[in-house]
C-alpha cells in the first residue's frame, strides 16, 4: 500500500494516497448495487471530512487574522506614542539646549568670581598642612605589603 512508506504529517503524501484510492476505485467494475453502495459511503464519508477540514482552517485563518488585525492596531498605537515622546524629548533638548548656551556666554557674576577666589586661597593656605597629616598617618599606619 503506497500511504504505509509515507509519514503521516506529509499532507502530500496523503492527498496522493486519497486519488490513488479514487483512482482504485474507478479502474475496478462494479459488479453489484452493493459495491455500488460501498463506493458511495466512501464518497461521502471522503466529502464530509474534506468539508470539516475546510471548516478548520477557515475558522483558524480567520482568527489569525483577527489577530493579525489587532497587533496592527497595538503596533500603530505604540508607534504613535513613541512619536509623539520622541518630539517632546526633541523639544526638551532644544530648549535645554540654548539656556545652557545662555549660561556658558553670560560672564560670571561678581559673588560667584570672589566666593572662586577664596576658595583656591584657602586650598593653598590649607595644602602644606594636609600634606604633613598624610606623611604622618602613612607613618604611623603599617603598610599592607
Amino acid at each position: 500500500m503506497i500511504y504505509r512508506n509515507c509519514d503521516s504529517a506529509n499532507s502530500l503524501c496523503q492527498i496522493i494516497y486519497i486519488f490513488w484510492v479514487d483512482f482504485r476505485w474507478e479502474m475496478q467494475p462494479f459488479d453489484s448495487a452493493d459495491e455500488t453502495l460501498q463506493r458511495e459511503v466512501f464518497l461521502n464519508e471522503k466529502h464530509e471530512n474534506i468539508l470539516l477540514k475546510r471548516e478548520r482552517l477557515l475558522k483558524h485563518a480567520e482568527s489569525f487574522l483577527d489577530g493579525q488585525e489587532q497587533f496592527q492596531v497595538t503596533l500603530n498605537s505604540h508607534w504613535q506614542q513613541a512619536k509623539k515622546r520622541n518630539k517632546g524629548l526633541l523639544e526638551d533638548f532644544k530648549h535645554y539646549q540654548s539656556v545652557f548656551k545662555e549660561r556658558v556666554e553670560k560672564p560670571y557674576s561678581r559673588n560667584f568670581v570672589t566666593l572662586k577666589e577664596q576658595y583656591w586661597s584657602m586650598v593653598e593656605r590649607e595644602l602644606p598642612g594636609w600634606k604633613a597629616e598624610v606623611k604622618n598617618s602613612r607613618r604611623e599606619t603599617p603598610s599592607p605589603r
